[in-house]
């Protein structure tokens, strides 16, 4: 916690495999042929690791914030309801939007974050 340099190298680190999972779940958006069978066995994995990094909570920055934000639209928007609408149902994932929704800093994130609650909404109701 006192390292800022590790902290500010995890929160880098956590940004760019997050933005690579945004440019997979985008990419392969168009094909669900190939989305389902090559990333639906990676949403548990994935999900555990956004729920760690949505819960560090004294580390995370708004950049990470607006990442998973962006990720979880992206990913309830791809997928199947029936195999991602559990997943979606997590506690975490609640939180996370309520946290982005009513952030004062920068509209990007509450923007997002509205727009990631909409997709998920399609998804689980």
């Amino acid at each position: 916690p006192t390292d800022y340099d590790l902290a500010d190298f995890n929160n880098r680190l956590r940004c760019s495999i997050f933005e690579a999972y945004i440019g997979l779940v985008q990419g392969l958006k168009p094909f669900p042929s190939l989305i389902n069978p090559h990333l639906s066995p990676q949403l548990p994995g994935l999900f555990t690791f956004m729920e760690i990094v949505a819960n560090d909570f004294s580390n995370r920055s708004e950049d990470i914030t607006l990442n998973i934000l962006g990720l979880l639209g992206d990913v309830a928007d791809a997928f199947p309801p029936q195999s991602i609408a559990p997943l979606l149902s997590s506690p975490w994932v609640s939180a996370i939007i309520r946290h982005g929704r009513s952030t004062t800093k920068g509209g990007s994130v509450r923007e997002t974050a509205r727009w990631a609650r909409e997709m998920i909404r399609r998804v689980t109701s």
